[in-house]
Parts: structure tokens; C-alpha cells; sequence
């Protein structure tokens, strides 16, 4: 597993959306300048679920270019990559960017990541393609306040490491599904929507009999992006808020110093 692969899936991101800046020179022949080199490498910011991916894009590339100095941009490719669902994301003329913090995570680019950013499409897997990853997405259909103690921390996205090549759709699903009720204690499973997801973006269904298969399952992300809730149609919770009395309020808005 790649240094920056680990890096990400050993991260519980609370409420966040993790992306990736990759700049890499602009074929494997072109010579980078010396003040350059330093800037090759993996960035990882952190952007807000709710920021649509255009926008997380946008913000992604002006922070990196406004914080990492570059004297020849044309001898770089430089892309936002969306590290959960293994895709390069683009901005558009219209998108606002804000800038947000970031940190270099590796200087070395290689495996999936340098593929994609060189326009490799994701390898399919074949009966010697042995390991594949998918996405478990737990989503609660009741307001957070609702929930049982104990399941306030189910929600999020947990990656499951599917190690035998011949298993279908079905049963990739199926062991998915019970990899993350061996690893996570959900006390009200009704109260969550429990989708599984591939890395192709393609919702798996488990069969009548959900396989009894188990394999390594952990937590990516407690943030879950717009584009994931939409992905898996996930409902809408609206959480409720205590209201105070007017005078409350008024009181606990008074920033006037106290005598």
C-alpha cells in the first residue's frame, strides 16, 4: 500500500472531506527547473462536506498555488484528486475558490494516484487482480438527537478491503455488509441507511443470503460529501434545535461587560 494511501485511510476525518493536490512534472522526460523540485509531491487539504466538488476543486488548486511557489507552471500537471472515490475532480470557470489549509503528505507519486493524474483509468479487475476496495455508507435516517447513545459515531464512510477476485457484485456486497457489523456495534441498524458502494462509483446489492465472508474494515471518513449522499439517495434529517424564551437569548447575547 502507497505511503499516501495509508496515510488517508488511517485518518478519521471528523466532518471533513479529505481531497488531494498532485503535481507531477509534465511527461516522464521534462527536466525540472532546481527551484522546482521541491514542490513534486502529494498535498492533502481538507474541505467542508457541504462544498460542492467544483468548489472543493477550486479551493483546492488556489491554496496550493498561492502557498507553494512555482517559477515554471508549464513543466507540471498539477490535479485535485478525490482520494475516497479514486477520481480526479475539475473546477469550472464559475466556481469560487476559497483558500484552506493544507499539508504535504508525500514527495514521491506513484500506484493509482500518479495513474490517474497521468489519465489512467482505474484497473478492472481480473482473476489476477487480487485485492479491491469498497465503500461502506452509513447514513442515519433519524435526527442525530434521536439516536442511541452509542450509534451517535456510526455515521460515515468505512473502506473494506475485499482480498479474494472472484467473488460477484453480490457477494462483494454481502461480505461487505457483514465485515462492517463485525467491526462497527450498530445497537438500532433501522436507524441507519447501509449502502456499499464500489470504487466505480456503482452501488452494490447484497443477495437474499448476505455472504458470511469477513475481511479488514475501517472508518475513511465521518464526513460524507453532497455527492455521496446523492450517490446512495440518502435522505434528508433535519436536526432539531432547542429554542429559548426571547428573554434567554437576549440575555446570552448580551456581550456588554459585566459589572
Amino acid at each position: 500500500m502507497l505511503d499516501t494511501e495509508r496515510h488517508y485511510l488511517k485518518r478519521i476525518v471528523m466532518a471533513d472531506r479529505p481531497l488531494f493536490v498532485v503535481a507531477l512534472p509534465l511527461t516522464a522526460n521534462t527536466e525540472l527547473h532546481a527551484e522546482d523540485a521541491g514542490a513534486v509531491g502529494v498535498y492533502e487539504l481538507i474541505a467542508d462536506t457541504s462544498t460542492p466538488s467544483g468548489v472543493a476543486a477550486a479551493s483546492a488548486l488556489e491554496s496550493f498555488h498561492t502557498r507553494v511557489a512555482i517559477s515554471y507552471p508549464e513543466d507540471f500537471v498539477i490535479k485535485v484528486v478525490d482520494p475516497m472515490g479514486r477520481r480526479v475532480i475539475e473546477p469550472s470557470d464559475e466556481d469560487q475558490p476559497l483558500v484552506l489549509p493544507f499539508q504535504k503528505i508525500s514527495s514521491v507519486v506513484r500506484g493509482w494516484i500518479a495513474d490517474l493524474v497521468d489519465g489512467v483509468e482505474p484497473i478492472v479487475e481480473t482473476p489476477g487482480h487480487r485485492k479491491s476496495t469498497v465503500l461502506v455508507v452509513a447514513v442515519p435516517v433519524r435526527p442525530q438527537a434521536e439516536l442511541h447513545p452509542y450509534d451517535k459515531g456510526v455515521r460515515g464512510v468505512y473502506s473494506v478491503d475485499i482480498t479474494e477476485s472472484n467473488l460477484t457484485d453480490a457477494q462483494k456486497a454481502g461480505s461487505a455488509l457483514n465485515s462492517f457489523h463485525l467491526t462497527v456495534a450498530v445497537e438500532v441498524p433501522e436507524d441507519f441507511q447501509i449502502t456499499v458502494v464500489d470504487a466505480f462509483d456503482k452501488i452494490l446489492e447484497a443477495g437474499a443470503e448476505p455472504e458470511s465472508r469477513a475481511f479488514y474494515c475501517e472508518i475513511v471518513t465521518s464526513g460524507i460529501s453532497k455527492d455521496m449522499l446523492a450517490l446512495v439517495g440518502a435522505p434528508v434529517i433535519e436536526e432539531k434545535r432547542e429554542s429559548k424564551p426571547a428573554a434567554s437569548r437576549r440575555e446570552d447575547d448580551d456581550l456588554s461587560p459585566s459589572l
